[in-house]
């Protein structure tokens, strides 16, 4: 079988240069307090780091942690993206895409996409982020 190299001029390719490497983020999120006295957030927390342990992925910092309707986290994702920028962090685990939250989602999927970065979840597969970000749009 030949190699496929020689296809590679057809491949749409990005604008930004996607940095790819082992460091990641940690996104956990609850909407009520109720969910946090269940330790929900812990709960994803652990299902998280056990996620990147199997990726090898290094987990740099947590974010989240907070009891916010996914309607009130633009904060806690703006800073996380900061970080994420100056880092140049290439991972995001969530447990859910959901978790990152409901408002503007397709347009936060959008801009982890363009910063090059990979949102990894611990039980949706990968198709379910291409869905949603149709959803969005």
């Amino acid at each position: 079988m030949r190699s496929l190299n020689q296809f590679q001029h057809f491949v749409k390719r990005s604008k930004k240069q996607t940095i790819r490497n082992n460091k990641a983020v940690i996104y956990t999120r609850v909407a009520s307090q109720i969910q946090n006295e269940n330790s929900k957030i812990q709960y994803q927390k652990k299902l998280c780091l056990h996620k990147a342990e199997q990726l090898q992925l290094n987990v740099k910092k947590c974010f989240g942690g907070t009891c916010k309707s996914g309607f009130e986290t633009q904060t806690d994702i703006e800073t996380m993206i900061s970080y994420v920028e100056k880092y140049d962090i290439s991972n995001i685990i969530v447990y859910t895409y959901d978790r990152l939250t409901r408002k503007n989602g397709y347009a936060t999927i959008e801009k982890f996409k363009s910063l090059g970065i990979q949102i990894i979840t611990v039980v949706q597969p990968k198709i379910f982020a291409i869905n949603l970000s149709k959803l969005y749009r």
